[in-house]
C-alpha cells in the first residue's frame, strides 16, 4: 500500500492522538482488513509511520513536562521521574529480549 506524503503526515498526526486502526481505515476510506494487515506487518510503511506518530506526540508532551520541571514545577518534576523510571524499565526489558 502506497501513501502520499500528505497521507503519511495525517497517519502520524492521527496516531499521535490515538486514533484506532478502524477509525483510520474509515478516515482514509480503506477497507479495515487491508489497513489492519498493514498494521500487523511491523515492517510496513503504515506501521512505521503509525508508531512514529505516537512517539513524536509523546516526545513533545514529555519535553514540555521536562521544561516545566526545569522551571520548578514540582508536579512536573514528579511526572518526569515517573517517565524516567518507565523508560528505564522499557530499555532494560528490550535489552534482555533483543540484546544491544
Amino acid at each position: 500500500m502506497i501513501f502520499s506524503p500528505e497521507q503519511i503526515e495525517e497517519i502520524e498526526s492521527l496516531a499521535g492522538i490515538n486514533y484506532t486502526i478502524k477509525q483510520m481505515a474509515m478516515y482514509f476510506d480503506i477497507p479495515l482488513f487491508d489497513l489492519q494487515r498493514q498494521f500487523d506487518d511491523k515492517t510496513s510503511e503504515f506501521r512505521f509511520h503509525y508508531d512514529r506518530g505516537r512517539l513524536i506526540a509523546q516526545a513533545q508532551i514529555d519535553m514540555k513536562v521536562l521544561e516545566s520541571a526545569k522551571g520548578g514545577n514540582t508536579t512536573a518534576q514528579q511526572q518526569i521521574e515517573k517517565i524516567r523510571e518507565a523508560r528505564k524499565f522499557e530499555n532494560t526489558r528490550d535489552q534482555l529480549l533483543y540484546g544491544d
